[in-house]
């Protein structure tokens, strides 16, 4: 999974990412509502089987709202 996540990440170039799209492992994206750095319909349209969701706040929400993102991610993985 490291593998995966690094590419993302790093924010590598966008063919990286394509050959992502033919996986079918479960993924999460998470965007903030206000990130002008890096638009959901980048990755999301890359990664059309990953599950999106998105939250409050700017580029660096995870910072801000840490505690808001580790609990979707754990929601997501207990689903799993």
């Amino acid at each position: 999974m490291t593998v995966l996540l690094k590419p993302l990440l790093y924010m590598r170039p966008v063919v990286r990412l394509l050959a992502a799209a033919g996986l079918t492992i479960p993924m999460l994206i998470i965007w903030a509502e206000r990130d002008y750095v890096v638009t959901s319909r980048s990755l999301s349209g890359a990664l059309p089987q990953a599950e999106t969701q998105i939250m409050r706040g700017g580029h660096m929400f995870t910072e801000q709202y840490s505690q808001e993102a580790f609990q979707r991610s754990m929601a997501f993985l207990a689903g799993m």
